[in-house]
């Protein structure tokens, strides 16, 4: 993982991608990219059901951040979201 990746992912694509949608946050575009990169895990709590990433950032190389970088980019385009554009390699 590289620092200039978590950088662009969680300072520039995030709160971008969360200014499309009401009421979201960035940790929320993160939870989702996440999600939908490496898949999820439903969890249960007092009758509470919540979706989970099976990865976490952290556990991630720099080849798998590179991925959701790109995923979370693919999706923004196919759905008419312009996102900044850096070089985050």
């Amino acid at each position: 993982m590289s620092r200039a990746q978590i950088k662009f992912l969680r300072g520039v694509i995030e709160p971008a991608v969360a200014a499309h949608f009401p009421g979201a946050e960035p940790a929320d575009i993160h939870e989702w990219a996440l999600i939908t990169c490496f898949g999820g895990r439903i969890v249960e709590i007092f009758g509470k059901k919540r979706m989970k990433p099976l990865r976490r950032t952290s556990t991630l190389t720099t080849t798998e951040l590179t991925d959701l970088i790109d995923t979370i980019t693919k999706q923004c385009r196919e759905h008419g979201i312009e996102l900044p554009t850096e070089n985050h390699e």
